[in-house]
């Protein structure tokens, strides 16, 4: 005899809300240089619409800074800031709720430090994230994002992070 368990959908939709910090780092690589690493940190904040247990999709905003990279070689790649938003849906893992996996959609408008050259990036990020503390008032959770940048002059441009989130409820 098979015993088969199954999770119920809740049937309130409800919001949630919070802030991330992610210390990361841009991979850079133009078609002329090489392959670069320039430090960067980002804040945001942002809220999600619960649809159900497993099934979350949010808004975000944030501030993105890049330092410069290194200047080996005799040249670096100059650093940046901008601000960012972000669309994302996520996704709990029905039988480990303490992991979620997040795909979204970004957009920032950024400038190149000590000038007044801006850009625009769109970006698409996939985000593990992992449920480090919960309670029915806030969660903690330690995320590794990826984002690729869809740069047109550029080999590579992507970035790797540690983003930690608290969701508020």
């Amino acid at each position: 005899m098979f015993l088969i368990g199954t999770y119920s959908f809740s049937d309130e939709v409800f919001l949630s809300g919070g802030l991330a910090f992610t210390p990361e780092t841009q991979i850079t690589g133009f078609y002329s240089r090489t392959l670069k690493l320039q430090p960067a940190a980002e804040a945001e904040s942002f809220f999600y619409i619960n649809f159900n247990d497993f099934i979350k999709a949010g808004l975000s905003g944030g501030f993105l800074y890049a330092f410069s990279s290194d200047i080996n070689g005799g040249w670096s790649y100059p650093g940046f800031s901008g601000i960012e938003t972000g669309a994302e849906i996520r996704a709990v893992m029905p039988f480990l709720h303490s992991i979620e996996l997040g795909v979204g959609a970004d957009a920032g408008w950024y400038r190149y430090s000590l000038t007044e050259n801006f850009f625009f990036l769109p970006s698409v990020t996939l985000s593990p994230a992992f449920k480090l503390y919960g309670n029915e008032l806030t969660d903690l959770y330690v995320e590794l994002p990826f984002k690729y940048y869809f740069h047109k002059q550029a080999d590579i441009f992507l970035s790797a992070g540690l983003k930690f989130r608290a969701v508020f409820k």
